[in-house]
């Protein structure tokens, strides 16, 4: 299904007012700030109070990493159907030292980028294939639409670098007409995504320290025991 050229976008974005294009970046540039932070936290907590043995159901998948690329591959592909940081996590948890993990985030961030890719190039055929058409149809797509009429090629750079699903905005863009050249331009964004990811997982617990001790010396003698309440001692 095709919804409109891209200079259709662009016009109708020119028109829109300033200050509200603004309120749109910001507020989803603070969406991917929040859930950084929110998932980055979680996964500390985990390390610090979950028991290994409890997540031993997920070795035979952990345990195995072309699988887990495998998965990470079609997840990027078919619109994100699993946080991304999930796997940059399992990276860090591999224990390859920096450099390993380095090389993990890298591999992870290209199969990203390819998947974005691959959903564009399934964007350019939906008109000819009916499950393609189907799915640029249903409400979740109509909603994204919307948000790209609006706002034209800076949703791309927003869902290569928030929370926006990055393999669905990807095929609206072929959908509307995006120049191929200046997607692959907005998307590189999603690099820039993963090494933010990469550094604040690998420094999360050194944060999580660091933010510990001036909080205890703020609260004085009744930092132990909320910490405790909060699962943070």
């Amino acid at each position: 299904m095709t919804y409109g050229s891209f200079s259709d976008c662009e016009a109708g974005m020119a028109e829109n007012d300033s200050r509200e294009y603004y309120r749109f970046v910001a507020q989803n540039a603070f969406r991917g700030i929040l859930w950084l932070s929110v998932i980055v936290a979680l996964y500390v907590l985990v390390q610090l109070y979950i028991p290994a043995e409890w997540l031993s159901w997920t070795e035979p998948l952990t345990g195995n990493p072309p699988l887990m690329f495998l998965v990470f591959f079609l997840s990027e592909t078919l619109f994100g159907l699993i946080p991304m940081e999930l796997f940059i996590f399992w990276a860090k948890d591999q224990m390859l030292g920096l450099s390993g993990f380095s090389a993990y985030v890298l591999l992870f961030s290209c199969l990203s980028f390819l998947g974005g890719l691959i959903a564009f190039y399934a964007g350019v055929w939906a008109h000819r294939i009916p499950l393609l058409k189907r799915l640029s149809e249903l409400e979740s797509f109509q909603t994204y639409a919307t948000l790209y009429r609006r706002w034209g090629g800076v949703v791309i750079t927003l869902a290569a670098l928030t929370p926006l699903p990055y393999a669905t905005i990807s095929f609206l863009s072929a959908t509307f007409r995006f120049p191929l050249s200046r997607y692959l331009l907005y998307a590189s964004a999603r690099f820039v995504r993963f090494f933010i990811v990469g550094w604040g997982t690998w420094y999360s617990t050194d944060l999580w320290h660091w933010f510990q001790q001036p909080a205890a010396h703020a609260l004085g003698e009744w930092a132990p025991a909320l910490f405790l309440v909060l699962g943070l001692g």
